[in-house]
């Protein structure tokens, strides 16, 4: 008889590759050692298991129509079942936590052939996903004005901020956020084409949220993100607004990023 420590992990492998048989044409292949499964009336082991891993299956199809929720409307029940089981079987958990299920649907709706017609469902799949990420994301202390105004003004030109750990920039060919609010019944045929950045955040009363950015935000963004100072960031506005504008602009897209918590608490000096 085998240790308990490997039927387990047998088990759980039966169940894995049950996922995948019968969905890519290959015959079910079962494991002789789990033969230690106790009979049950008309079932035998083989049967007993395969309840287990049809169970097991739903689950994590459930799992991902939560994580998804939009993508499982914009497809509908059925045919989204059908996605999820097909991505089942070609990418099995692998971790102990139904948490991380979902890491990889986004990447798989994208190369995916099947739905040709909705070729916005990788990039919504994405937003998603950040969402659930951010969710779990470590905590950190909001900046609050008050400190930025303890900064004295020669100071200001070498000041680096930070973003939340719980924050995340998605690019996309496709107005994302704009598919993400639509209702399930839409028209999702007719969408057409539209570059978009959107920055998602979860707030520390874990709320979460997201809005597009107009070029301006993108660049001083990207310019926060690369840990380039204050002064920097203005020099990256420049590009796109006069001088003498660049630095009052980014300092309103500060007050408007502290008051939707976007950015840590600066570290004592």
């Amino acid at each position: 008889m085998l240790p308990l420590h490997e039927l387990q992990s047998r088990f759980f492998a039966q169940l894995s590759h049950g996922l995948a048989s019968g969905r890519d044409g290959k015959d079910r292949v079962f494991d002789p050692a789990l033969v230690q499964v106790v009979e049950s009336g008309n079932l035998n082991p083989e049967e007993r298991i395969s309840i287990y891993a049809n169970m097991y299956r739903a689950r994590l199809v459930d799992v991902l129509s939560d994580d998804f929720v939009q993508v499982a409307a914009v497809l509908g029940e059925q045919r989204f079942s059908e996605v999820a089981e097909a991505y089942l079987a070609a990418y099995p958990s692998t971790h102990p936590s139904i948490q991380y299920i979902g890491s990889r649907f986004a990447n798989f709706l994208a190369t995916r052939a099947a739905c040709p017609e909705l070729p916005f469902l990788g990039d919504l799949a994405r937003l998603e996903w950040a969402r659930v990420e951010i969710f779990d994301a470590p905590d950190a202390e909001p900046l609050q004005l008050a400190q930025l105004q303890t900064i004295a003004p020669d100071e200001w030109a070498e000041l680096r901020f930070q973003l939340i750990p719980a924050c995340r920039i998605l690019s996309s060919a496709w107005p994302i956020h704009k598919l993400w609010d639509m209702e399930p019944a839409a028209s999702f045929e007719n969408i057409q084409p539209a570059s978009t950045c959107v920055r998602v955040w979860r707030t520390a009363d874990f709320m979460t949220y997201q809005a597009s950015m107009d070029a301006t935000e993108q660049a001083a963004l990207r310019s926060l993100q690369a840990g380039e100072p204050f002064a920097a960031m203005c020099v990256a506005l420049e590009e796109n607004l006069p001088v003498e504008e660049a630095a009052q602009e980014v300092g309103s897209l500060l007050l408007r990023w502290i008051e939707d918590g976007l950015l840590a608490q600066l570290p004592e000096s």
